[in-house]
């Protein structure tokens, strides 16, 4: 850092905000939904963010004014604010918590610094000296070095964060405190480095290794945490396989109980046939065909496994006196693991007979389900009329304590499993009508 402002102090200033911002990116492409209008949105931030960094210069000015022992401090704020406007500028392309919004900041500043004080500390101003009087190579050098490392954080975290949902760090005051004090305490932490190799010609490449080391720690530990994160939510995901496994037995044993019923009644029904007249035969003919039509309008698909779980749910919706109505497209087998529909339609259809059961309104007791292939996505579409006020939170509908469980654990599961494939989940409610919308690419596992 430099009080003369030349065409390298520029640049220096200018690098830390758009490496900073470009280490952030590449974390938040795999991990969180990029709004609409992304790239305007991204040299918007780039433009705002390296024309507020020229405001250093004037705050290495403000700074002179105070005394000495503050000197420091005030520009350790400055940049601080810079970090924090790093966070909005996040905030501002994807969908991001801002708690989450601070996992990414604490890991793009360590990787950041981690150029930093390779090249700009050991490099320019320790084995090569004079090299910043070269500009052009120094940025290239620069450039280079801040592509290599980013590509290698990049390889580490993508997978994981990728799997993650868009949610690592749990919503409460406590994680979000931690979060700023882990951020607070990296970034006093670096400077004191800073600070030690700038001092010290004696201590310098000591303050530059204990500095890389406090990053890789750093990066370490937000790894971890993205990697813990991810186990809970198999875990989670596997319980709800366990718990859906008991479900299916259930649902097994109506359907065959609907089966053996419909057998014992068929034995009494075929006695009274042979004495009835022509009416009542012709009117238990029409009956029995439109109970086989309604059936064959449910289970009609070209996949067998959703031909399974249709069938099973209608068996449901009808002993609650609810209207299935589905349709389907080509869909090929096998475009995702059949326990994996099982799970994501299941839940779909779960959550909206608990909702059907609700309505006063028995002429509302429908459920549509639209299952279609959109070139080389597959869409399954789920919709169902609710009543009351439907509050929504982190993209999912807030349940009451009672249904907190199935319901919105349930349309987790639907969104990380559909996450895994490469896919999406969306819900909406507009006008009383709640639509659950799961997009997956073909031929993504």
């Amino acid at each position: 850092m430099t009080d003369t402002v030349t065409a390298v102090s520029v640049f220096e200033e200018l690098r830390f905000v758009w490496e900073l911002f470009a280490a952030e990116l590449i974390l938040l492409f795999p991990f969180a939904k990029a709004k609409s209008g992304i790239v305007k949105r991204i040299l918007i931030c780039g433009a705002v963010m390296g024309v507020s960094s020229q405001f250093y210069f004037a705050v290495l000015f403000l700074s002179g004014m105070v005394p000495d022992f503050l000197h420091e401090w005030v520009v350790v704020a400055w940049y601080m604010i810079l970090v924090l406007m790093s966070l909005f500028a996040s905030r501002y392309c994807f969908s991001l918590t801002f708690t989450d919004g601070l996992y990414i900041v604490i890991s793009g500043y360590t990787a950041q610094h981690m150029v930093y004080v390779t090249v700009h500390e050991v490099l320019a101003r320790g084995i090569w000296m004079g090299m910043t009087e070269w500009l052009s190579i120094y940025v290239i050098i620069s450039v280079l070095f801040c592509s290599i490392l980013y590509l290698m954080i990049y390889l580490l975290f993508n997978r994981s964060l990728s799997l993650c949902g868009g949610t690592i760090a749990a919503y409460s005051g406590k994680v979000t405190f931690s979060q700023i004090f882990v951020l607070a305490v990296l970034m006093v932490s670096t400077f004191t480095c800073q600070h030690i190799f700038e001092s010290s010609e004696e201590l310098r490449y000591y303050g530059a290794l204990v500095d890389c080391l406090l990053c890789v720690l750093i990066l370490a530990n937000q790894y971890s945490m993205c990697k813990v994160t991810l186990d809970a939510k198999e875990k989670a995901i596997l319980s709800q396989m366990q718990h859906d496994s008991a479900r299916f037995y259930t649902i097994s044993r109506e359907l065959i109980e609907t089966v053996n019923r419909k057998s014992h009644d068929m034995k009494h029904i075929l006695n009274a046939l042979e004495r009835a007249d022509g009416a009542e035969k012709k009117q238990f003919i029409e009956e029995t065909r439109r109970e086989i039509e309604e059936y064959r309008q449910i289970v009609q698909t070209e996949n067998e496994d959703l031909n399974t779980i249709l069938a099973e749910k209608a068996v449901s919706c009808r002993s609650r006196g609810i209207r299935l109505e589905c349709t389907a497209g080509d869909i090929p087998e096998g475009f995702v693991r059949p326990q994996d529909l099982y799970v994501m339609l299941g839940n779909a259809l779960d959550n909206a007979m608990e909702s059907a059961m609700k309505l006063r309104d028995e002429k509302k007791r429908v459920i549509t389900v639209d299952v279609d292939r959109r070139g080389a996505i597959i869409s399954l579409q789920v919709n169902n009329y609710y009543e009351g006020e439907l509050k929504m939170q982190e993209g999912l509908p807030v349940t009451s304590k009672s249904e907190k469980y199935d319901h919105g654990f349930g349309l987790k599961s639907i969104r990380l499993i559909a996450g895994k494939y490469g896919g999406d989940m969306s819900v909406q409610a507009e006008e009383g009508i709640f639509t659950l919308q799961v997009m997956i690419p073909v031929g993504k596992k």
